[in-house]
């Protein structure tokens, strides 16, 4: 299996997963919650890497970032407007699981 191939099958593993904690999250099951965002955070990172990967196989180089990247798909008609959405709420504060906020924060003062 090429690697191409092995980063699409990872991606729709993680779609599935997504799905699944998605379809089984409840009001007020904050553990829960964070789960599905954690999962979120993978599955975008493995979409925007595999495009990547299916940019690069087409000779397309100097994709450096998720934006970049997504905007190429976006361009090249392999997303649409709610996978583009999807990456700006991927940058909101107010979406992420407190443990990546630390992180984006950087180290304590």
């Amino acid at each position: 299996m090429s690697d191409l191939a092995a980063k699409y099958e990872n991606l729709l593993s993680a779609l599935a997963r997504l799905a699944e904690g998605v379809a089984q999250l409840e009001p007020g099951d904050d553990l829960r919650r964070d789960g599905v965002i954690q999962r979120f955070e993978f599955t975008l990172e493995l979409t925007w890497k595999t495009l990547k990967a299916c940019f690069e196989d087409e000779g397309l180089q100097n994709l450096t970032s998720p934006k970049s990247v997504l905007r190429e798909a976006y361009a090249a008609g392999m997303i649409d407007d709610e996978a583009q959405s999807c990456h700006e709420l991927w940058h909101e504060e107010r979406f992420v699981s407190p443990a990546e906020a630390r992180r984006r924060k950087g180290p304590a003062q």
